[in-house]
């Protein structure tokens, strides 16, 4: 489908429900919710807490092939500045939507090994640092992400080189002016500009409903 397509698509969705919701709607309008509903869609792919049969993106070969297109494999991660004694912190990509696997390649006196991540939490990656089977080892290397930034913790039994990241990325925003359409396959079209249409709904009624509020307040 593409972008043109996708906007008389769009504009059936909300007309067969409501012939009057977004008459005054600008194409940019449109692209915002078009946007909005493909981030939704791919969350909802991703995570297994966001959808009816609680699978995650790789347990659900579907899944897979509709985030395809967007995943991006492997990223070395080489730039890692020392923030703190034991620790070092990088930006992860610009486009960092949700990750998908990490491992940490690391120098063990020479030697270069690659080890699994393990993700922790802020509340708790002190604790887990303190402890002797817990904490960052060459078994495996403890990181704290929050939002773009990755923060590495190391010990003195290696130093880290980088890491290799797999994830997937935002897509490519949708423009009808800029004639860019949707990254992800034809088969996911339908159901995001559905949803894109019912958010529509949903912000009109919301405004309406925000508006006879005011006038009641008004009157009162």
């Amino acid at each position: 489908m593409t972008i043109q397509e996708a906007h008389i698509a769009l504009d059936i969705e909300v007309q067969k429900i409501n012939s009057n919701a977004y008459a005054n709607f600008l194409p940019e309008e449109k692209d915002y919710f078009l946007n909005k509903s493909q981030d939704q869609f791919i969350r909802t792919k991703f995570d297994h807490l966001s959808n009816r049969k609680q699978k995650g993106y790789d347990e659900n070969q579907v899944r897979i092939d509709d985030l395809r297109a967007i995943l991006q494999k492997p990223v070395f991660i080489q730039a890692f500045a020392q923030s703190a004694r034991g620790r070092r912190t990088a930006a992860l990509p610009d486009d960092y939507m949700f990750r998908v696997a990490l491992e940490a390649r690391i120098d063990c006196g020479g030697a270069i090994d690659v080890v699994p991540v393990v993700v922790q939490s802020h509340e708790w990656i002190y604790q887990i640092q303190k402890h002797p089977f817990a904490k960052s080892s060459v078994q495996a290397v403890n990181v704290v992400i929050d939002g773009n930034v990755i923060t590495v913790y190391e010990d003195d039994t290696f130093t880290l080189v980088g890491l290799g990241l797999d994830y997937i990325r935002y897509p490519q925003r949708v423009s009808l002016s800029l004639d860019q359409g949707f990254e992800l396959p034809d088969i996911t079209h339908d159901k995001i500009v559905s949803d894109a249409a019912g958010m529509i709904l949903e912000a009109v009624e919301s405004q309406r409903f925000g508006t006879k509020t005011q006038l009641n307040q008004i009157i009162e």
